[in-house]
């Protein structure tokens, strides 16, 4: 196709990767003793998590307050092996990820925040072995998806041009927020309708 993307960036959880919130929250629990309630509360509902993921704490801060705000200790060590826990590798998607690479630039971006960035490699290896450097999280551009900022904030790190740029994300307003950037789009839902969208694109040869 003559509009085929040179870029391509894909989003992380649900889309190469089934996200089991509620296992992280169980694990959370049974290594602090505090209720998964309690915890999706102070962390997530109050806003604390986004703010990580906006760049605002560094990942020693971020693990402190974690556990500030919890009132129980967790290492460092626990918290990511309840994230991992968290995540189930959908390889269809992953093994579309390393044929595109071969095809166009690859980059993914993901509302996650730098205590994820660091350790990335433990926590989703396959994340690290495909992405490399271009494994970016919304905590490198000081905002989150939707706003449009870090879509235009990310393409320019890549020096790549929107309008050549296709982003696939499994929530619709991330979508919106890509497509007021100026970004080509893939509302995902499957890899079994992603799949001919990259086929058209000349992107899986």
């Amino acid at each position: 196709m003559s509009n085929a993307p040179s870029t391509v960036i894909f989003d992380m959880d649900d889309v190469l990767c089934r996200y089991h919130f509620h296992r992280r929250l169980e694990r959370l629990s049974e290594m602090t003793g505090v209720t998964p309630e309690f915890i999706n509360h102070v962390i997530w509902e109050q806003g604390f998590d986004e703010e990580g993921d906006a760049g605002r704490y560094t990942a020693e801060e971020y693990h402190r307050l974690f556990c500030e705000r919890i009132g129980a200790p967790l290492s460092r060590e626990q918290w990511l092996e309840a994230r991992a826990i968290s995540i189930e590798p959908d390889h269809e998607v992953l093994d579309m990820a390393r044929r595109v690479k071969r095809n166009a630039a690859l980059s993914l971006l993901t509302n996650n925040g730098p205590l994820l960035k660091e350790s990335i490699d433990i926590v989703f290896p396959e994340v690290a072995e495909i992405f490399g450097v271009h494994a970016h999280f919304s905590c490198e551009f000081d905002t989150c998806k939707p706003d449009p900022q870090v879509f235009l904030r990310l393409t320019d790190h890549l020096r790549a041009k929107p309008g050549e740029t296709l982003f696939i994300d499994d929530t619709a307003s991330y979508i919106e927020g890509a497509q007021a950037a100026g970004l080509m789009t893939h509302h995902f839902q499957s890899a079994s309708k992603l799949r001919p969208v990259l086929e058209e694109y000349g992107l899986l040869i």
